[in-house]
C-alpha cells in the first residue's frame, strides 16, 4: 500500500514540528505563569505599602485627635477658671455698690442730724 507509506512519511516531517510547537507553547505557558506570579508578588507588595501607609495614618490621626482633646479640657479648666474669676469680681462688685449704698445712706443720716 502506498498510502500507508506516505502517512509514515508526513508522521516523520510532523512529528519534530509537532514537538517543537509543543515546547514553545509548553515555554510560553511557563513566562505567562511567572508573568503572573511575579505581577501577584508586586501586587501584594503594592498592597502592602498601602497598608502600611494607611496605618500610620490612622496613628497620626489619633495623635492629633489626642492633641486636640488635651487641648480641649486645658480650655475647658481655663474656663471654669475664668467662670470662677468673674463670679467672684460680680459678688466684689455687689459687695462694693451694697457698701457705696450704706455709705451713702449715713452721710444723709449724718447731715440730716447735723442740721437738727
Amino acid at each position: 500500500g502506498g498510502r500507508g507509506g506516505e502517512a509514515a512519511r508526513m508522521s516523520l516531517e510532523w512529528g519534530p514540528r509537532v514537538r517543537m510547537e509543543q515546547a514553545a507553547r509548553t515555554a510560553a505557558e511557563e513566562e505567562r505563569e511567572e508573568a503572573l506570579a511575579s505581577l501577584s508578588r508586586a501586587h501584594a507588595t503594592e498592597l502592602e505599602q498601602v497598608r502600611v501607609a494607611r496605618e500610620e495614618e490612622i496613628a497620626a490621626m489619633r495623635e492629633a485627635s489626642e492633641e486636640v482633646s488635651a487641648a480641649l479640657r486645658q480650655c475647658q479648666a481655663e474656663s471654669v477658671e475664668l467662670e470662677q474669676r468673674l463670679e467672684r469680681t460680680r459678688r466684689a462688685r455687689e459687695a462694693e455698690t451694697h457698701v457705696h449704698a450704706r455709705l451713702a445712706e449715713s452721710e444723709t443720716q449724718a447731715a440730716a442730724l447735723h442740721e437738727e
